[in-house]
Order: C-alpha cells, then sequence, then structure tokens
C-alpha cells in the first residue's frame, strides 16, 4: 500500500492524530500494519512540569452501547473481534515518568481486555488487547458487555503524566525543538 494511502487510513478509519511525520514500517510484514509517528505535540495538556498524554494513541474500544434493563433481543455485533496495539513512546531526553499507568485486565464471559505496561528510562511500552468472544450477545449478557465496555472507556481516558526536569529555565525553547514518537502494531 502506497505509504500516502496508509497514513490516510490510519488515520480517517482507525481515528489516529495526524502526526508531523509518518513512517510505514510494514514493508517485511503485510499481513500487519506498522508503521511509525512523531509528533511535535501529543500530550493533551500540561499543568507547570507534568505534560498529560493520552495512555494510548489509538482508542482500541469503539462500541458505545448504553445498558438497558429490559432487554429482550439479542445484541449482534458485525463479528467477534481480537484487536491488538502496541503503543511505545520513546521520551526525549529531560523527560521522567511521574504517574504511570498500571498493567489491567477486565474480563467476562464475552469481553476480556487486558493492558500490560513496561516503562524504562526513556521508553514506555503499552501493549493492549481487547477481544469481543461472541458475536450474539443473548439479552440476560448485554449489560455485562455494556459495563466492560464502559470500564475500558474509562482505563482509555487515563492519562500518562511525564515531567519535564528543568522546565522553568527552558520552557519556552524546548516545546519547539522536542519530538515524541511512537510506534503501533495492529494486528
Amino acid at each position: 500500500m502506497e505509504p500516502g494511502r496508509l497514513k490516510e487510513l490510519i488515520v480517517r478509519y482507525f481515528q489516529y492524530k495526524e502526526g508531523d511525520l509518518f513512517v510505514n514500517d510494514s514493508v517485511d510484514h503485510p499481513e500487519e500494519i506498522n508503521f511509525s509517528m512523531e509528533f511535535n505535540k501529543l500530550f493533551d495538556f500540561k499543568s507547570g512540569p507534568n505534560f498529560f498524554f493520552p495512555s494510548s494513541i489509538l482508542k482500541i474500544n469503539a462500541e458505545n452501547l448504553h445498558s438497558e434493563n429490559n432487554r429482550s433481543i439479542e445484541y449482534v455485533f458485525h463479528f467477534p473481534y481480537q484487536k491488538t496495539d502496541t503503543t511505545i513512546f520513546r521520551l526525549p531526553p529531560g523527560f521522567t515518568l511521574e504517574s504511570p499507568l498500571k498493567t489491567k485486565e477486565l474480563a467476562n464471559k464475552y469481553v476480556h481486555y487486558n493492558r500490560v505496561v513496561n516503562a524504562t528510562e526513556n521508553t514506555i511500552t503499552i501493549i493492549t488487547n481487547l477481544t469481543l468472544k461472541e458475536s450474539i450477545i443473548p439479552a440476560s449478557g448485554y449489560n455485562d458487555v455494556t459495563d466492560a465496555f464502559a470500564q475500558i472507556k474509562k482505563e482509555e481516558d487515563l492519562k500518562l503524566i511525564l515531567q519535564k526536569n528543568n522546565w522553568r529555565f527552558r520552557e519556552n525553547n524546548w516545546l519547539n525543538s522536542t519530538l515524541f514518537r511512537f510506534s503501533s502494531i495492529l494486528a
């Protein structure tokens, strides 16, 4: 696939934030979509030396279901699925992880979600998996599915808090020259 077409697919279909630099890494593995993006500004907001980043560039849970107490018929998804997202944050010099995300697992009969977080001095790797085990959810299990998706949305909204060291002295200069890099693999 052409690099421009792949970038359009990633941004429009998968709803990734558009990066300042996009690199297609899928050449050796055509069955996977592998890419890297760089951002001049990736954080959502900052407060003093703390920068609040999204925990993942991709929201793996796209379902928007609402609880129903008196549901009498099954809910039908198009198909069961498994989504995996690996996001790797490569931190620029001077950043430290202030508030690490925790590994998390949620599971019931129909949905399984887990997030594994590994952090080193300058790299944070977040591997997220979401599995919808069945495409037809009986009315009796519908609220279990909606509750699971609601919990997953809360997990996806958590922020990764990074702290910029010596921020008072270089605050105006580093924003123009710092790139936040991440890589992602969709399987």
